[in-house]
């Protein structure tokens, strides 16, 4: 069903014209309306944040920003290859660093096997995100 009832009433120019482009954009505008269920409305997208996951520097703490309030007693980080880190949470953003350094030239996986949002309506189960320290640094002796 199109709207060419509704373009050919509205060229009529009749009062009951009228009343049929009211129900047409009605039944418009009621398509276009986002639905009420919560996994659309309350979806949470998190990001792991680094400037660049290629070159992650030895020190640095990791921020996994979850983009609205989620229950931090849910969440558990795992870090592959194992590390040993610190977390704690500002907002809606959990902050993971290394107990000392990463390792140089080394790949990891940070991942979440699920967590929820602080009304416990929204559960996401297995997020994951990847990242690479940066090379070991060498240093060379120039003899003159």
């Amino acid at each position: 069903m199109g709207l060419e009832p509704a373009r050919k009433a509205r060229e009529s120019g009749s009062v009951n014209a009228r009343a049929v482009i009211a129900i047409g954009l009605g039944a418009a505008l009621t398509a276009c309306a986002l639905p009420s269920n919560p996994w659309f409305l309350a979806a949470l997208h998190p990001r792991l944040l680094v400037a660049n996951a290629q070159r992650v520097p030895i020190l640095a703490e990791l921020k996994v920003d979850f983009g609205q309030p989620v229950d931090p007693q849910v969440v558990k980080v795992r870090i592959t290859p194992a590390a040993t880190t610190v977390s704690r949470w500002a907002g809606n953003q959990l902050f993971v660093a290394p107990v000392g350094h990463w390792a140089t030239a080394t790949d990891y996986a940070i991942r979440i096997a699920a967590f929820q949002d602080h009304r416990h309506n929204v559960q996401i189960k297995g997020w994951q995100a990847s990242f690479r320290t940066q090379p070991a640094l060498t240093a060379a002796l120039v003899l003159e």
